[in-house]
């Protein structure tokens, strides 16, 4: 019986380390940018979306890792050219005053700067109801 507590500590030594990564959240833009993205969506499930406007438009499916501390990669396939993976990075603004801003790399140019939205990037969905 003593084997209980040791497997309990362990446990709760092991999962005190899994909190949210910065790059999880709802981010939003109202600037122009070479993409025309607005939003971005970054899951805690590992999975990230937001759709382009320029040059094409088009919704990117993404998955996503933490790379860093402040810093996430995305690869990402877009609905105009599904069998094309593109490689993005998000990087965080450490946190401080203010909210906190994101920005998007493609490559060496920036995509998008973000700032973070009040929003749950994973939304709960309803069970069907048939009535």
């Amino acid at each position: 019986m003593r084997l209980i507590p040791v497997v309990f500590l362990f446990a709760a030594a092991l999962l005190s380390g899994c909190g949210r990564h910065p790059a999880a959240g709802v981010w939003a833009t109202d600037q122009d940018n070479a993409y025309g993205i607005k939003r971005l969506r970054v899951g805690f499930d590992g999975r990230a979306e937001f759709e382009t406007t320029k040059p094409e438009p088009a919704s990117w499916h993404c998955f996503w890792g933490a790379t860093g501390k402040y810093s996430a990669s995305l690869q990402c396939r877009s609905s105009a050219q599904p069998e094309v993976t593109r490689n993005f990075v998000l990087t965080v603004s450490e946190p401080g005053e203010g909210r906190l801003q994101a920005r998007l790399m493609h490559g060496a140019e920036t995509a998008a700067i973000f700032v973070l939205l009040d929003e749950n990037p994973t939304p709960v969905v309803k069970p069907f109801n048939p009535e």
